[in-house]
């Protein structure tokens, strides 16, 4: 059995969430083929207006369990949309992040058609249930380092919010043959 962890540590004040996802198709990703699983997490500050969320200490992380593939980062974009529409007839509630990562970006989305579920438009104080995102769940990220550029979609398949973000936050428990082995995440490492 193997037993992967990670930890976060934040403050008391930001809101910690987990997602998981699958492929659901690649242009050009050899290494992303559908049905392979992605997983993550981020935390925000809740109750302010959409836009630039930062922290001293990675925020957002996503990766591929598969092939080992991890990302950080301490810095995206937040934005909650309250009654948008995207082509100008159906109306939609969600949010957005946008990030960079080292060989391009990606995009993590929520949308649903319930325009009650963010009616201020500023950060919510906790994510939805999943099934409340009836019209995207959403993950892509893009590779610009090459010609043409590469992009892979995810939908996101499972999501919830962390009680409790002042504690260590344990991220993705995995099984393999080779054991178990546990994952921290200490002053910007990972600890196996």
């Amino acid at each position: 059995m193997f037993l992967s962890l990670s930890c976060f540590t934040g403050s008391a004040a930001v809101v910690a969430v987990e997602f998981w996802g699958r492929v659901i198709g690649n242009s050009g990703m050899p290494w992303f083929h559908p049905g392979k699983r992605i997983k993550g997490y981020f935390t925000y500050e809740p109750g302010v207006a959409s836009g630039h969320q930062t922290s001293s200490q990675f925020n957002f992380f996503w990766e591929t369990p598969e092939d080992g593939g991890r990302y950080w980062n301490t810095s995206y974009s937040f934005t909650v949309y309250n009654n948008w529409s995207m082509d100008g007839s159906n109306l939609r509630d969600g949010l957005m992040l946008t990030f960079s990562y080292p060989y391009g970006y990606g995009v993590f989305s929520l949308m649903s058609s319930n325009l009650g579920l963010f009616p201020n438009g500023m950060t919510p104080p906790t994510i939805p249930a999943l099934e409340q995102f009836d019209a995207g769940r959403g993950f892509q990220v893009t590779v610009d380092t090459v010609q043409p550029y590469l992009t892979m979609g995810a939908t996101i398949d499972r999501i919830f919010v962390v009680p409790n973000p002042g504690l260590p936050l344990i991220h993705a428990i995995e099984r393999t043959q080779a054991g178990v082995s546990f994952r921290f995440r200490r002053n910007h490492r990972s600890v196996t």
